[in-house]
């Protein structure tokens, strides 16, 4: 990998060698503190990980733009100026980069403060700020809990999607819609008949809402297994809440990776 040594060479700066013992000092901190041989072989290598990582990544975005703009253009003989797309996934690479040298030094830091926190606390002067943060052990409590959330909707929106798609595959029922709409929300609710008995469900869906007035009739698919649950025709299987595991995963795996 290009340019790989020098950027070891540069994160390993602020780690010196003098008398027989390792230091580790910033334009932050007032003392250097006392480090072991080990704690600086480890730090390289986080780095040289991350780095790796960071490079893995910002290859995929590249080719992945490349093989995209190629069948556009050649394939599918669309504009020129799609080459232009490019641009943004080199942005993207140079921002794989940052995060691996912000994520190793945070890192860094971290570790360091937990071994030397009482002798940093004895040095005169104020704290360095990166010193002020939460110890490394309560970042990874609060980021399993974080996780277990995510995997809780990840969890309900797999199960909701199940429901949805046997619904869809389901029976047609007309359903009629009950309640005032709301032009803000584009809340419709509606109420349905299933073995006698009286089922009512609710949906956002602005379309809906100005196609179908209160009282007027609505296809829905129910499954005679759940007749409680039902799902417009049309509508997409995957609940909203499956956002929340979509967006929040990759970013609480680059925070896992920068721990």
């Amino acid at each position: 990998m290009i340019g790989l040594e020098d950027r070891v060479d540069d994160f390993m700066r602020p780690f010196s060698f003098d008398d027989g013992q390792w230091h580790f000092k910033t334009r932050d901190m007032k003392a250097a503190l006392p480090v072991t041989e080990q704690q600086v072989n480890e730090a390289e290598e986080n780095f040289r990980f991350r780095y790796k990582i960071a490079t893995a990544g910002s290859w995929l975005v590249v080719l992945g733009m490349l093989a995209w703009t190629y069948v556009q253009v050649f394939v599918d003989d669309k504009s020129y100026w799609l080459f232009l797309v490019l641009l943004p996934a080199w942005y993207v690479s140079f921002l794989f980069y940052f995060w691996a040298n912000m994520s190793a030094t945070s890192a860094l830091r971290r570790r360091l403060l937990d071994l030397n926190v009482r002798r940093l606390a004895r040095t005169k002067g104020p704290l360095p700020s990166w010193a002020k943060l939460p110890p490394r052990r309560v970042l990874v409590r609060q980021l399993a809990a974080c996780w277990a959330i995510l995997l809780f909707f990840g969890a309900l929106s797999l199960w909701d999607y199940r429901n949805n798609v046997r619904a869809l595959h389901g029976v047609s029922v007309s359903a009629t819609v009950i309640e005032p709409k709301s032009k803000q929300q584009c809340l419709v609710s509606y109420e349905y008949q299933w073995a006698g008995q009286t089922f009512g469900e609710k949906l956002v869906d602005c379309r809906v809402m100005q196609a179908h007035p209160i009282g007027s009739s609505l296809s829905v698919r129910v499954d005679p297994t759940r007749p409680g649950h039902s799902i417009l025709p049309g509508q997409s299987p995957w609940p909203p809440e499956a956002l929340i595991p979509v967006i929040g995963a990759p970013f609480l795996l680059l925070i896992t990776v920068a721990l």
